[in-house]
C-alpha cells in the first residue's frame, strides 16, 4: 500500500476527505485566545490494527519479561516500544553495570548479564529473540495518545502514534510499562504531587575526561567498555538539577543541562536518557512502605492504581516505598516483577471480556484556540485492517507557543533551528531521535558526497573543528568530521542562540485554521499535546506534517526508478 494513499488537497491545501473519514477540519466553536490552554480536535476515526488480551506500552526489560510470561500463561500479547530497540531502561539510560542481585535468578536475567558486561547490541537482540521466539508481535518508535474504554469506562486498549500515524490497540489488560507511567495518568488514577526544587539524576558517559561539577559528582564505572582492544571509560554522573514541576518540557530543559555539563571531545557515546528514581508515585490499591523485601513479598495490588480496573504499572511510579524503588530499579531488578505481573494479566485476562462498544472519550475544556487537527489516519498495513474505533470530539492541551517550531533536527533541520533562534525567533526543534545533525551524525555519513561546502555549510565545518582543536580524534580534513563532535556542535549553537530542543517527540499532525498552520501536534514520552507557532518548518524526513496539513504531494511507486541507488549493491 502506498503510504499515504488517503488526502487530497483543493487549491487552497485544505484537506478533502479522500475515503474512510481519514481527515477532517471543520471550524472550531472556540475564538482563539492567546491565553487559551487547549485546542480542539474534531471527531474522527482511528483504525484498529490489533486485538489482544494484554497490550504492554513500554520497551524495558520487565516489560519483555511481562509479555513473555503472559504469553505463556495463554494470552495473546501486543508489546509498543517507545524506542528504537527494546531494552530502554539499560540501553537507553547506558547503565549496564551495578545489576540487582536478584537478576540472575530469572531466566531472562541470565541471558542479558550472565556473561560478565553485556554488550549494546546482543543486549538488544536477546530482548528481540524474547518477543520473536514467543510469537508476540511488537512495534518500537510508537507513544501512546489515548486511552480505549467500554460502556462502564473501564481501560479497553490504548491508542498509539508513530510515523504512520494513530491506531487503536484493543486490550482486556493494560502493562504500563514506561518510565514515567504515561497511561496512566489517562484514567482516574491519582498521583503524588513531583516536588518542585532541586531533584537528583543519573547521566552516563563513555570515554570523557571526569568533570568536577559544583552541583554534582561522579563515579567510574567498574569495568571499562573495550572495543576492538581499546578501552574506553564510563563515568556516572549524579546531578542536581532544578526542575519547575514534572512536565516534559522541565525533563526536557534537565536533560540539556546535563548534556551542558558532562560533555567534552574525548566522549565517544552518552546515554540517550536521563535516569531518575521517580519522586512521586502512584496511589495504589495498596501501598508497601518497608524499607527492605523479597520481591516475592512485594504485592501487585501496590502495581495497580486506586479505584482504576484492568490496568498494572511495571516502573518505578508503583506505590512501594522509594528506597525498594531505589532497589528494584537497578539493571534487572524488575525482570522478575515482570514476570509476577505478566502471569496476573493474563489470569485476569482470561476472565474478561472486551466490549464491542468500545471508544475514545473526549474530554473538551472552553476556550481553546481556533482550529483542527489535521492527522494520518491511513493505519499501518492492509492486512491488519480491523476497522475503526469512533474518538469523540476533544481538547489537546498547548504545550507552548514559539515564533517557529522546526519538527526534526537532522541534516536540514538543526541548521534551520540554528538559524530561526540566531535572528531573533522563539524557537523549538523537536527530535526524536537523541541528537542532533540527522543522516550525517547518527547516521554516520561523516563526508560530503556532493554540495555546497561555502556559506553556513563552510562555518558549520569550522565549528566542528574547533570543538576538538588539538584532540586525537579531530580528522585531516575539513569536510569530514568527528559525528559526535557535530552532533555537539547543533546543540550548542541552538543552546546558545536562545533555542529550545526537545529529543524523545514525535511529530503526529499539524494544528490548521481554514489552510494556515499554527502548530505541530506531538506525541510525547508524557503524552500528547499541541505546539503552537507563527511558523512550521518540517523537517521530518518525508514531510509528514505537510501532508497531515492537506498539502499536496506525489508519491513515488513502481512506475519510478529507484529514488537513491548509492550504497547498493553492483
Amino acid at each position: 500500500m502506498k503510504r499515504r494513499d488517503f488526502i487530497l488537497t483543493t487549491g487552497t491545501g485544505s484537506a478533502i476527505i479522500a475515503s474512510g473519514n481519514l481527515c477532517a477540519f471543520p471550524e472550531a466553536p472556540a475564538n482563539e485566545n492567546s491565553t487559551a490552554k487547549f485546542c480542539y480536535q474534531s471527531e474522527r476515526k482511528i483504525p484498529v490494527p490489533y486485538t489482544v488480551d494484554v497490550v504492554i506500552v513500554g520497551g524495558s526489560t520487565a516489560a519483555v519479561a511481562a509479555a513473555v510470561s503472559a504469553s505463556q500463561s495463554g494470552a495473546k500479547v501486543f508489546l509498543v516500544a517507545q524506542e528504537t530497540y527494546l531494552g530502554e531502561d539499560v540501553c537507553g539510560t547506558y547503565r549496564y553495570w551495578n545489576i540487582h542481585k536478584d537478576a540472575l535468578s530469572t531466566s531472562l536475567g541470565k541471558k542479558l548479564f550472565g556473561n560478565g558486561l553485556p554488550v549494546p547490541l546482543k543486549f538488544k537482540q536477546t530482548l528481540d529473540n524474547e518477543l520473536i521466539n514467543n510469537k508476540i508481535e511488537f512495534l518500537f518508535s510508537s507513544y501512546v495518545t489515548d486511552l480505549l474504554t467500554d460502556a462502564q469506562g473501564n481501560p479497553a486498549g490504548v491508542v498509539i502514534a508513530n510515523r504512520s500515524g494513530r491506531q487503536a490497540i484493543k486490550a482486556k489488560i493494560i502493562i504500563d510499562a514506561t518510565p514515567r507511567a504515561m497511561v496512566s495518568p489517562l484514567t482516574s488514577a491519582s498521583f503524588t504531587p513531583y516536588p518542585a526544587g532541586k531533584q537528583n539524576f543519573r547521566f552516563i558517559v563513555l570515554g570523557n575526561n571526569e568533570k568536577k561539577l559544583a552541583n554534582g559528582s561522579s563515579q567510574l564505572m567498574p569495568q571499562p567498555v573495550v572495543v576492538k582492544e581499546k578501552e574506553y571509560k564510563a563515568i556516572e554522573y549524579s546531578l542536581d538539577i532544578e526542575m519547575k514541576d514534572g512536565s516534559y518540557e522541565s525533563f526536557a530543559k534537565a536533560e540539556q543541562i546535563a548534556r551542558d555539563l558532562t560533555w567534552d571531545p574525548n566522549q565517544v557515546e552518552s546515554g540517550d536518557l536521563l535516569f531518575q528514581v521517580p519522586p512521586d508515585h502512584i496511589i495504589g490499591k495498596s501501598s508497601y512502605d518497608k524499607t527492605e523485601s523479597n520481591i516475592e513479598e512485594i504485592p501487585l495490588t501496590a502495581f495497580q492504581p486506586q479505584k482504576v480496573s484492568r490496568i498494572f504499572l511495571l516502573n518505578g511510579m508503583a506505590d512501594v516505598s522509594r528506597t525498594i524503588v531505589s532497589d528494584l530499579l537497578q539493571p534487572g531488578g524488575m525482570i522478575r516483577i515482570g514476570e509476577r505481573i505478566g502471569k496476573e494479566a493474563a489470569n485476569m485476562a482470561s476472565a474478561t471480556m472486551l466490549s464491542n462498544s468500545v471508544k475514545i472519550k473526549g474530554n473538551r475544556h472552553s476556550n481553546s484556540v481556533k482550529g483542527d487537527v489535521g492527522e494520518l489516519l491511513a493505519g499501518i498495513r492492509p492486512s491488519l485492517s480491523q476497522g475503526t474505533i469512533l474518538s469523540e470530539a476533544t481538547t489537546l492541551p498547548v504545550l507552548g507557543r514559539y515564533d517557529v517550531v522546526v519538527m526534526g533536527g537532522g541534516t536540514a533541520g538543526a541548521p534551520a533551528t540554528v538559524g530561526a533562534a540566531r535572528h531573533g525567533a522563539k524557537t523549538m526543534v523537536v527530535e526524536y531521535l537523541h541528537g542532533l545533525g540527522g543522516i550525517g551524525t547518527l547516521g554516520m555519513v561523516g563526508r560530503y558526497y556532493h554540495g555546497y561546502k561555502k556559506g553556513y555549510t563552510n562555518e558549520v565545518d569550522r565549528g566542528v573543528k574547533a570543538i576538538g582543536e588539538g584532540n586525537v580524534r579531530q580528522k585531516n580534513r575539513l569536510d569530514e568530521w568527528v559525528f559526535d563532535w557535530k552532533t555537539e556542535y547543533f546543540r550548542r549553537e541552538i543552546r546558545n542562540a536562545g533555542g529550545e530542543i526537545w529529543f524523545g517527540v514525535l511529530g503526529c499532525g499539524a494544528y490548521i485554521d481554514k489552510g494556515k498552520v499554527k502548530g505541530v501536534i506531538v506525541a510525547t514520552p508524557f503524552g500528547k499535546g499541541v505546539i503552537l507557532a507563527h511558523t512550521v518548518i518540517d523537517s521530518s524526513g518525508s514531510s509528514d506534517i505537510a501532508i497531515a496539513a492537506g498539502a499536496g504531494y506525489v508519491y513515488t511507486d513502481g512506475n519510478s526508478v529507484a529514488v537513491q541507488g548509492a550504497g547498493m549493491p553492483f
